[in-house]
């Protein structure tokens, strides 16, 4: 990360033997993330989910999960919103992983580049949060005068 970058993550659940041999136990944890906007975000944030979902023990399929929605929600909060700094919070407990994705930028249409090459069915964007939400059990997009949040659940079982 460069010196304009800054994380802060909360050490989290760490396993036990219990753990390493499938019995999970209560788990709690926080981490979160502010990195400046920008094309390395999104695979900068990216590899912190994936550190952050393994120092939680979390399953292999939630992290790959976890993984797509945190692409995803960055590259639109990068796209989109004008603003310098991006920021993450992943949150888990005993229940659910949460993902929150904010910035404070104003919403920028980006015009044609959504439509894609035409007549070759290749679009180029525009189907992000159609693949957070079938990763998703909840998703949840706020738009303010001060920005925007997106957060996602996704159950634990």
């Amino acid at each position: 990360m460069t010196t304009s970058e800054r994380s802060r993550l909360s050490p989290g659940p760490q396993p036990s033997r219990d753990d390493e041999q499938g019995d999970r136990g209560p788990r709690h944890g926080a981490a979160v993330f502010a990195v400046t906007a920008g094309a390395g975000s999104v695979p900068i944030l990216r590899r912190l989910t994936r550190q952050t979902s393994r120092r939680w023990n979390l399953p292999g399929a939630v992290e790959q999960a976890l993984a797509v929605i945190v692409t995803e929600l960055v590259t639109n909060a990068v796209r989109h919103s004008g603003n310098p700094v991006v920021t993450l919070l992943l949150t888990v407990d005993d229940r659910a992983v949460t993902v929150r994705v904010t910035d404070r930028g104003r919403r920028r249409r980006l015009g044609s580049r959504r439509a894609g090459v035409a007549g070759s069915g290749r679009a180029r964007g525009g189907r992000g949060l159609q693949l957070v939400e079938a990763y998703a059990s909840k998703l949840t997009v706020l738009r303010t005068r001060a920005g925007t949040l997106a957060a996602v659940d996704i159950v634990l079982v």
